[in-house]
Order: C-alpha cells, then sequence, then structure tokens
C-alpha cells in the first residue's frame, strides 16, 4: 500500500473561482482520486496530487510566533 506510512500524505491543490488556490491533505490515495473526481465532475479544471513528507517539527509555542492563541 501507498500510504502505509504515517510520514506520507498526498496534497491535492486545486484552482477555485477568481483564481484562488485551495489545498486539501489527504492520507489515502483512494480519497484523493476522489477527491479529483469529485472537482472535474464540478466543471472545475483538473487538481495536481502530490505526494508530500511530514516531518513533526517539535514544541512550537504560537506566542513565541506571534499567533494570536487561536
Amino acid at each position: 500500500m501507498l500510504l502505509a506510512r504515517t510520514d506520507h500524505a498526498l496534497l491535492v491543490t486545486r484552482t477555485i473561482r477568481g483564481g484562488k488556490v485551495r489545498r486539501r491533505i489527504l492520507l489515502s490515495l483512494d480519497a484523493a482520486e476522489r477527491a479529483a473526481d469529485r472537482v472535474v465532475g464540478a466543471g472545475y479544471p483538473p487538481p495536481t496530487i502530490t505526494l508530500v513528507r511530514l516531518l513533526p517539527v517539535g514544541h512550537v509555542d504560537l506566542d513565541e510566533l506571534g499567533g494570536d492563541g487561536r
């Protein structure tokens, strides 16, 4: 199985109205293909599906990064 490992995922990138880009992370190839089929079925250009590696970044304090705590 392609994604039996937990350090990989699939990034589905598509263009929406107004030229904006929407990205979605999915954990299985089947789910990514279904998402792509739905996009094309809705009349949008075909999305790209990219295999990505997920890497832990360790402990991050959002207050130190200037986050608003959400």
